[in-house]
């Protein structure tokens, strides 16, 4: 099962990231149903809790982003 780290989440809303193209396929696969039983790091969510913290985000708001 491949397990999606953080940067891999960030790189699609990042034309300039190395890994934007490589990401932004890996999600279609995903969206099409191509590619399934997907997992995400549990490290992803706590880096993003982080860095949104880090950036002003209150509680409620990263809750919100995180479940998507």
């Amino acid at each position: 099962m491949p397990v999606i780290e953080l940067d891999m989440i960030l790189a699609p809303l990042n034309r300039a990231d190395r890994l934007h193209a490589v990401a932004s396929r890996l999600f279609e696969k995903i969206a099409s149903g191509e590619l399934k039983r997907v997992a995400v790091a549990v490290s992803a969510y706590l880096e993003m809790e982080l860095i949104m913290r880090s950036k002003g985000f209150d509680h409620n708001e990263i809750i919100k982003n995180i479940k998507g």
